[in-house]
């Protein structure tokens, strides 16, 4: 006898997503150290693992932890995601349904570096919609 497995009925959400133009400069800096002290191989797993971070954060954003160097409140959340295998974190925030990259930082920075981080990020916003960031927005049919 053939059993039926029953799908509950989700809402999809699709999340925005915009990056702020210093997490490329950042990522650069990373990538060529990377290369120059490991090698093409460990470059690529590294951008591999950094590109299905970003990812997902168009359907699940949630999924990751709170950003416990910053104060997140009920309109802005911050979040980030540890890279497994590397000693790097993507910090991002949560406002409404769209998601702002705000950096890549290694994780034996001083936390005070996310608050300015997050200083930085606000006077690169001119119109606080994140019309200095670089946005990607997926459409799905």
């Amino acid at each position: 006898m053939a059993s039926r497995k029953t799908v509950k009925n989700t809402e999809f959400q699709l999340y925005s997503l915009a990056i702020q133009p210093v997490f490329w400069v950042t990522l650069q800096e990373i990538l060529d150290f990377t290369l120059n002290q490991w090698g093409a191989i460990v470059m690529y797993d590294f951008l591999k693992k950094v590109n299905q971070s970003l990812l997902s954060l168009n359907t699940t954003p949630h999924i990751y932890a709170k950003c416990p160097h910053l104060i997140s409140t009920e309109i802005k959340t911050y979040r980030n995601i540890i890279l497994k295998k590397y000693p790097y974190i993507v910090v991002y925030s949560i406002v409404k349904n769209k998601v702002t990259v705000l950096n890549i930082l290694h994780t034996s920075r001083n936390p005070l570096t996310y608050k300015k981080l997050i200083r930085q990020t606000r006077h690169q916003q001119h119109d606080g919609d994140g019309a200095v960031c670089t946005e990607k927005r997926n459409n799905h049919n």
